[in-house]
């Protein structure tokens, strides 16, 4: 079975928590993140929001901030990598 990528999510209290999306390094830069978080999105449709936790050197913020999130939290960790919190209410409710 091959996994182009991956995305984890669950909802509490009416928000989508979407923790983690992960694209194979052969697959990236093809839109798949940005499709992966848009299927949560479609998904979970009901919820009143969307929260995304990120980590890395920031490459990823361009797919949230393209589907419309916003940063809530940043917090530098060690060697230039950063953890971000990121909302989003939802456009379905």
């Amino acid at each position: 079975m091959r996994t182009d990528g991956l995305v984890c999510a669950d909802v509490v209290r009416r928000t989508c928590h979407i923790s983690r999306v992960a694209v194979h390094a052969n697959y990236r830069n093809l839109g798949i993140e940005q499709r992966l978080v848009d299927g949560i999105e479609q998904a979970f449709r009901e919820t009143a929001s969307f929260e995304a936790l990120t980590w890395g050197d920031g490459r990823n913020l361009a797919v949230y901030k393209t589907l419309g999130y916003e940063i809530d939290k940043e917090k530098k960790l060690t060697n230039g990598l950063w953890m971000v919190s990121l909302t989003k209410g939802s456009s379905y409710s």
